[in-house]
């Protein structure tokens, strides 16, 4: 049962990264960051250009990286991925209270705490070689999406102050990894209060992006425009 669910699970997720990552690729296309050819569509109707880019990045990887550590950095960004999803719930919550939802979670800022310090926990086993690969993978995307910003004259706010929480996260992820017991980590922090450091960062980010999110006479105006958009 172990192995085929090792063998299973992998294959999930290889069968549905493709096609959500040739999307992001064309959205990146449309919205000028990439190449206009990037957002193109083949006959029928698959962004076969951003497919064959992920393609051509994914092998240079594989080449570059052992599979091991393609595998451990990957899982990691999906986890650091996982970090808006709580955020967004409690955020949400507060800011259009009185909006209609098919599903409501109960008691979902302590459900949502909890999640953010298990992703917290999650990212810290992966280990200090992993951290700090995937910072300065993260550093090198900002740089390259700030400079593409500025080359294309983007419009409109980064809403910078709500974003605080993350660089503060992060760096403190990093000094935690490397002062804790795993991946290459010094081994300072004894295993168990590791543990107790890690669940404290995470409350304590969570707690920050909630108190920091947007008004909610913005989100109320952003959601206006998005619905005008679908209609």
């Amino acid at each position: 049962v172990i192995f085929a669910g090792a063998v299973i699970a992998p294959f999930g997720g290889g069968l549905v990264s493709p096609g959500s990552n040739a999307r992001l690729a064309m959205a990146l296309g449309e919205s000028g960051m990439f190449p206009k050819a990037i957002a193109a569509l083949s006959p029928r109707g698959v962004p076969l250009n951003g497919l064959i880019l992920n393609f051509v990045i994914g092998a240079v990887l594989v080449v570059v990286m052992s599979f091991e550590e393609l595998v451990t950095l990957n899982g990691a960004a999906i986890v650091l991925s996982f970090l808006a999803g709580p955020i967004a719930l409690v955020a949400l919550r507060a800011q259009l209270p009185d909006r209609a939802r098919l599903f409501k979670l109960p008691a979902a800022a302590p459900v949502g705490a909890a999640a953010f310090v298990a992703a917290t926990w999650t990212l810290y086993w992966s280990g200090w070689h992993t951290t700090w690969v995937l910072g300065l993978a993260l550093l090198t995307g900002l740089v390259l999406f700030l400079l593409m910003r500025e080359k294309v004259g983007a419009e409109g706010s980064l809403d910078l102050p709500q974003v605080w929480w993350l660089p503060a996260y992060l760096l403190g992820l990093g000094l935690l990894s490397y002062l804790g017991n795993f991946g290459g980590g010094i081994g300072v922090i004894p295993f168990g209060w590791d543990l107790l450091a890690g669940a404290g960062l995470g409350l304590a980010s969570f707690a920050h992006a909630y108190r920091d999110r947007l008004p909610a006479e913005s989100v109320a105006a952003n959601l206006r425009e998005i619905e005008g958009e679908v209609d």
